[in-house]
C-alpha cells in the first residue's frame, strides 16, 4: 500500500500489529456479538469494545498519516503504489457525484489490506515452516527447482510462478491442508461443478470439502508426496 517496507523492530510497526492483536481478540470474543447487535447501547457501556475501537483509531490514524505523506510527494503521472494509483482514481471520478473514492474508504482498504494480510500470512508461514520441516524430501525438491530456476540468489516475482509449478503445488496444498482461515464468509457452491474429474455437487460448504476424506480420495498430503 505505502511502497516502503518495515522492520520488524520498527516502534510504529510494532503498534500497529499490537492494535491488530487488540481487534482480532476482540472479533472471537462473545463481546463482539453483543456489540453487532446493540452497537448504540454498547457505546455507553465498558467492555473490551472500547480498547479495540481505541485500536481501530490508532491503525485508521496512520493510514490517514500515510496517505497526507503521498499527497506531498505523488506523482499522477508514475504512480508508484496502492495509494497513488487511488489517486490517480480519484483524479479521474473527481466530477463523477456517484464516484466512492475517497480518503475516507481509502483509509479504510488500507485498514482492510492491513488486518486481512496479517494474521492470515503469519499463520499461513508458521504451517508452511512446520510442515515442510516435517516433510525434509518435499522441502528439498521445492529448494531443488527454485534454485534450478533462477540460482541461488535470485529473486521471484509474482510473474515468475509459472516457472515453478511443482512450488505452486505445494503451497496450494498447504493452504488446503491447513486453512489460515477457519471462519470467514461462508461459502457454498451454486450448481454442480465438474473440475479436473472431481464432482462438486451443488449446494455444498467448500470449507468442509477442504479436508473431505471422499473428495480427497489420495493420500492425505498428495501434493506433498
Amino acid at each position: 500500500s505505502f511502497g516502503h517496507q518495515f522492520s520488524a523492530e520498527d516502534e510504529e510497526f510494532q503498534k500497529l500489529v499490537q492494535a491488530l492483536k487488540i481487534i482480532l481478540k476482540f472479533l472471537g470474543d462473545f463481546f463482539h456479538v453483543v456489540y453487532d447487535l446493540f452497537p448504540q447501547l454498547m457505546k455507553y457501556l465498558p467492555g473490551p469494545h472500547k480498547k479495540a475501537l481505541a485500536s481501530l483509531d490508532v491503525i485508521l490514524a496512520f493510514a490517514k498519516q500515510e496517505i497526507e505523506k503521498h499527497k506531498e510527494s505523488h506523482s499522477l503521472h508514475e504512480p508508484q503504489d496502492f495509494i497513488d494509483y487511488y489517486f490517480l482514481r480519484m483524479e479521474k471520478s473527481r466530477k463523477d457525484p456517484n464516484s466512492t473514492y475517497s480518503e475516507e474508504n481509502l483509509a479504510q482498504c488500507i485498514f482492510d489490506f492491513f488486518s486481512a494480510g496479517t494474521d492470515t500470512t503469519l499463520a499461513s508461514l508458521m504451517w508452511a515452516l512446520l510442515l515442510l520441516t516435517n516433510h525434509p524430501d518435499i522441502q528439498e525438491k521445492v529448494q531443488k527447482e527454485i534454485e534450478d530456476v533462477f540460482g541461488s540468489s535470485g529473486t521471484i516475482s509474482y510473474q515468475d510462478q509459472k516457472k515453478l509449478p511443482y512450488t505452486n503445488a505445494v503451497i496450494h496444498e498447504m493452504q488446503r491442508v491447513k486453512y489460515a482461515l477457519f471462519s470467514g464468509i461462508p461459502r457454498q457452491s451454486t450448481k454442480d461443478v465438474m473440475m479436473r474429474g472431481y464432482h462438486i455437487p451443488k449446494v455444498r460448504n467448500l470449507f468442509r470439502m477442504y479436508c473431505s476424506s471422499p473428495t480427497w480420495k489420495e493420500e492425505e498430503n498428495r501434493a506433498l508426496g
